[in-house]
């Protein structure tokens, strides 16, 4: 087995593994203890992508560096959820504090430095295995905590109090975190190390997630001094209020600024997309 060619070694994988489809259940790692070839070959083709939660990249760490570096080398693409504390089963029924909403806010920039510390030893292993030239995308799929759901048991009519309540689906009070918008600790995304393996950053917006200042997802692009590729979708509500929402707008806006400043030498092609909860929020605040 471990004589054979490296090229017949691809052959027989290529018939077992469809790279196309890359986030199907494959059997084929079960097959990667039959010899230490075998398993690097088969490791080089399931671990070109991978999703994950941040509450997994500790221990995840482990197993992308050392005697396990080629799993890095292989890497072309991670999908990466930012995990939440749970809150209580009484708090799950209640809205979130402005304490909450602080408190969620510092958990988001710890999850995201430990997301950039696993981007760091990757990136370490890449070069280690002469790789890291090689393009990698990142997408953040969603910013959630295992206790985000509907309110239990709740009556709707206490969150009607204005006719924009009254005029919208449930959506807009069914949600604990519904009225907040989260945002960075400053000084935690300033110390964030530079990644120059991303080439490509997405952020898209999923239906009932939590929201994070686009303007921290522009400062977070801004890690990634050979980005080509960045494509933001974000959504706006009414229900956030005008004064939220112009802080909002502005810091984007300067976040944007702030980019075009360090003038990206690769960054070719940008996409921000706007979400609207009402026709209303497409006019000015």
């Amino acid at each position: 087995m471990e004589t054979l060619p490296e090229e017949l070694f691809d052959f027989i994988l290529s018939l077992a593994y469809n790279e196309d489809d890359h986030w199907v259940d494959h059997q084929l790692p079960v097959f990667a203890t039959v010899s230490r070839r075998w398993q690097y070959n088969i490791e080089r083709r399931t671990f070109r992508n991978i999703r994950v939660n941040t509450n997994e990249l500790e221990k995840l760490g482990a197993r992308f560096t050392g005697s396990f570096g080629h799993r890095a080398a292989a890497l072309s693409g991670i999908e990466c959820s930012i995990i939440l504390p749970c809150c209580s089963d009484d708090e799950v029924r209640q809205r979130e504090t402005d304490q909450d909403v602080e408190k969620n806010n510092r958990a988001i920039s710890e999850q995201l430095q430990d997301l950039f510390n696993f981007l760091f030893l990757v990136e370490q292993e890449r070069k280690r295995y002469h790789s890291r030239k090689r393009p990698l995308a990142l997408e953040i799929r969603r910013i959630e905590a295992p206790t985000d759901r509907e309110l239990q048991n709740q009556d709707p009519e206490r969150f009607k109090a204005t006719w924009e309540q009254k005029t919208s689906p449930d959506y807009y009070w069914s949600r604990r975190w519904r009225y907040n918008v989260h945002s960075l600790l400053q000084n935690e995304v300033a110390a964030l190390p530079e990644i120059q393996s991303i080439t490509y950053f997405e952020v898209p917006d999923y239906s009932k997630k939590r929201q994070l200042r686009p303007g921290d997802w522009i400062r977070i692009a801004a890690k990634f001094p050979y980005l080509e590729n960045l494509k933001l979708t974000f959504s706006e509500h009414r229900a956030y209020g005008k004064k939220v929402r112009r802080k909002v707008r502005r810091d984007f806006a300067d976040s944007l600024y702030e980019l075009v400043e360090r003038n990206p030498p690769a960054l070719h092609s940008v996409t921000i997309e706007r979400n609207f909860s009402v026709i209303c929020d497409e006019a000015p605040p």
